[in-house]
């Protein structure tokens, strides 16, 4: 029998790395992955969102395995499980790009970073149930979260979402990979989720090199095209280095 490869990955080009969010899977990278593998290697991590320590060694379970230097790209709560793994994958991270990214500043859990104090009502946004998971309500999932993706894609989302542990909620990060990388960010003008002046903030804050999309919180799914386009854009400037 022929022996398992221990890497993946053999070239010596920048790869990506794709982290999802909240209440979604890898798959909610279908669209910029298939249109990043066209030309680049590129990888989506699973996380099983059950902690913010479960998902960084989801996520560095997979980067170990892949050779050479990596762009990671956090989508959402992505976000903050990119910003806490760098100093755990080995040197490989050549940047960070965001996309509605989540970002946090020293010490913060989700719930501070996105303003502190959230609220779990049963008619609201995100519904908590009987096992410490958060869900997002169905019946605003399209018109808070997607309002601008096609009813299939939304519907689709809806209905397979995976839940939010809260101890994804409130575990502190305790590094910042941002401090010593470049960073990309890309801001949703339309975001119901994660406000513009948000967006704008955490951006600012890790001095990012910035793209404005007319689009929702779900720009990974109906702007694909000008998502992908935005990392190819940080791709070849680190390329060019």
């Amino acid at each position: 029998m022929e022996p398992i490869l221990n890497n993946i990955s053999t070239n010596n080009t920048i790869k990506v790395v794709l982290v999802h969010g909240s209440w979604c899977d890898a798959n909610i990278w279908r669209k910029v992955l298939a249109r990043l593998a066209k030309k680049k290697e590129v990888y989506a991590a699973q996380l099983p969102l059950t902690s913010l320590s479960n998902d960084v060694e989801a996520l560095r379970r997979l980067v170990e395995r892949i050779e050479g230097k990596i762009l990671l790209v956090g989508y959402s709560y992505g976000g903050f499980v990119i910003t806490e793994a760098v100093h755990k994958l080995q040197n490989k991270v050549v940047g960070l790009l965001y996309v509605n990214g989540i970002i946090p500043s020293e010490g913060q859990d989700l719930d501070a970073a996105l303003g502190g104090n959230l609220q779990f009502p049963d008619d609201g946004l995100m519904l908590k149930d009987t096992y410490g998971d958060l869900w997002l309500n169905p019946k605003l999932f399209k018109t808070v979260l997607a309002q601008d993706t096609t009813d299939e894609d939304s519907n689709v989302w809806c209905q397979s979402q995976k839940p939010l542990s809260l101890n994804c909620v409130y575990e502190k990060v305790t590094s910042l990979g941002y401090k010593n990388l470049p960073c990309w960010y890309q801001i949703s003008d339309e975001d119901r989720i994660l406000p513009l002046a948000a967006q704008t903030a955490m951006s600012t804050m890790v001095n990012a090199k910035v793209v404005h999309l007319p689009a929702s919180h779900a720009s990974i799914l109906s702007q694909d095209k000008q998502v992908t386009k935005f990392i190819k854009e940080a791709l070849a400037e680190l390329e060019s280095k």
